[in-house]
């Protein structure tokens, strides 16, 4: 089993180019469910302004493939939920279409930021892969493969609880978590500082330091316990 993870411009998708008109909303596809052909209902939370907010949502309204687009949240706070119906065609298939129908499967929630989806994608056979990317390279997207790595056989092994990791980070550090791994900040000799995910998240470089230590300590803390093992959390794993 192999795992990958695949930045991707989807130009023509109603999330990729307005996301791409729009970079300070952070965007998360958090569920789809098809109704028929290239037809699909999505759930989609935004992050970031509420100003930035309703303008995405009056942009996204106008894009051609776009059905429906309906808020469910209320309140004032940094991000809102929506449902949204997309229709796209066979010139231009959604990314989710060409992963299932190169027989890969796909993580649960995309993150889409400056018009970059971000896909951790699963595959059994690493020839599916490069047959995916080529058929989103050759429908005129950009492609960036920014991690392959053999899983080697899946065990019977249980699973480490991200349900168990997320009740522990605040709302904060979890948007910190997110935000700095959509923007490419735990890569090799990525360039994003402090600065790009304070500005990201509308907060102080050093407040947004804050939040993403915490969420690290937490993550690297569960993740020690599962690997490691140990009966005691680890309080802090960095100073």
């Amino acid at each position: 089993m192999w795992e990958a993870l695949l930045a991707i411009r989807h130009y023509g998708c109603p999330i990729s180019d307005t996301s791409a008109e729009i970079p300070g909303i952070h965007v998360q596809n958090l569920s789809k469910a098809e109704i028929r052909g290239h037809r699909a209902k999505r759930l989609i939370r935004l992050r970031g302004k509420k100003a930035e907010i309703n303008r995405f949502e009056m942009t996204f309204r106008e894009h051609n493939f776009v059905k429906s687009f309906r808020r469910i949240s209320e309140g004032e706070s940094g991000q809102a939920y929506f449902t949204s119906e997309i229709e796209y065609n066979s010139d231009n298939p959604s990314i989710l279409n060409l992963i299932g129908s190169h027989g890969c499967y796909r993580d649960s929630t995309v993150s889409v930021q400056r018009g970059i989806e971000h896909w951790g994608v699963y595959i059994e056979r690493k020839e599916s892969l490069y047959n995916l990317i080529e058929k989103i390279g050759t429908l005129d997207n950009d492609l960036d493969l920014r991690k392959c790595i053999n899983m080697g056989t899946i065990s019977d092994a249980p699973p480490m609880d991200s349900t168990a990791i997320l009740t522990r980070l605040t709302s904060r550090q979890q948007e910190a978590f997110e935000t700095a791994y959509a923007l490419g900040y735990y890569e090799n000799g990525s360039g994003i500082i402090m600065d790009d995910l304070g500005e990201a998240m509308d907060v102080h470089p050093s407040t947004a330091w804050e939040h993403l230590k915490k969420a690290e300590n937490t993550i690297l803390s569960e993740s020690g316990q599962r690997f490691f093992g140990g009966d005691e959390p680890i309080e802090q794993l960095i100073p």
